[in-house]
């Protein structure tokens, strides 16, 4: 492992660890496109909150929730 690789592990752990995280950074540790999160908050499925810092974000136990692989059914 690389210092890159360990640097990518030590910012996926962090985010992994938060409460709260911008549609963006959950798709990007989840592993899918930011488009299908966006998606889920247009179609209603999802709901965000705004910070205090002025960005928009999801409960990430709301969001893990919903796409649980039950949940979610594959778009072709």
């Amino acid at each position: 492992m690389n210092t890159d690789d360990l640097f990518r592990k030590m910012q996926e752990d962090e985010l992994a660890d938060a409460a709260k995280l911008t549609p963006r950074e959950y798709a990007k540790l989840k592993g899918m496109s930011p488009q299908l999160v966006y998606y889920h908050i247009r179609a209603g499925h999802l709901k965000t909150e705004t910070c205090l810092c002025g960005r928009t974000v999801l409960d990430v136990a709301e969001a893990n929730g919903y796409f649980n692989p039950k949940n979610v059914q594959e778009e072709t």
